[in-house]
């Protein structure tokens, strides 16, 4: 038997902290230079998770973050990449994750949100978060797509 922390007799049973289990990486897309990894978290092993970390392969390039996904950037178009994850809480690192599916960044915008038809007298430029756009008068039109920005030259 014996003395619990508020003083009364029992069975006193420690509770022993580990680092964490092994995030499980779900399926991660490519974009332009870019990779989402999305990932279930792991068991805390009685600990709040404090970072997760993934690595590429080839290159080595690591991103972390609190939560799922994380997006890693930086990455060469029309190289495959897996990537790996680890979980870290105070109590240390989790193991290693098995590799991600692969990947290969590409330049072409395969889910473009732009969309830049043009009709006859009028150019509707419609972007998914964004009213649309409208300009109906006779014009001679070049669209341009910027990083966040789109112009249209009108003449």
């Amino acid at each position: 038997m014996s003395i619990l922390p508020d003083g009364s007799p029992g069975r006193y049973i420690p509770f022993v902290a580990t680092p964490p289990a092994v995030p499980v990486i779900g399926v991660v897309t490519a974009g332009n230079t870019t990779a989402l990894i999305p990932f279930t978290p792991p068991t805390t092993g009685g600990a709040t998770i404090t970072l997760y970390t993934a690595i590429s392969s080839p290159g080595g390039i690591q991103v972390s973050g609190i939560a799922s996904p994380l997006n890693c950037t930086g990455l060469t178009n029309g190289t495959l990449y897996t990537f790996t994850m680890t979980a870290t809480n105070v109590l240390g690192v989790s193991p290693v994750s098995s590799p991600s599916n692969a990947v290969t960044p590409s330049g072409a915008a395969t889910d473009s949100p732009w969309s830049t038809p043009v009709v006859g007298t009028s150019c509707a430029v419609r972007r998914r978060s964004l009213p649309n756009l409208m300009y109906s008068e006779p014009f001679t039109a070049s669209v341009e797509r910027m990083d966040h920005a789109l112009r249209i030259h009108a003449g």
